[in-house]
């Protein structure tokens, strides 16, 4: 297994927690904006864009499928 898939693997559950716990302590309004902001942070439009990108210079991870698509995600 690679690193980045390792860090990715371990990330989700903690973000999926996070966005559980916000969601129970705010309200909707803000809760949504709050969610939107996080998964573009951590997600794959920033944290993950930007982990593969130092981990591709460091040649830790090789080109090949973009993150998204390792997950089914797009």
């Amino acid at each position: 297994m690679m690193i980045f898939e390792l860090i990715i693997r371990l990330i989700n559950p903690r973000k999926r927690r996070v966005l559980a716990l916000a969601e129970m302590n705010m309200e909707k309004e803000k809760f949504l904006l709050f969610k939107k902001e996080f998964l573009r942070e951590f997600g794959n439009s920033e944290f993950v864009r930007d982990m593969e990108r130092e981990l591709t210079k460091s040649g830790k991870v090789r080109s090949g499928a973009a993150p998204a698509e390792w997950d089914g995600q797009k």
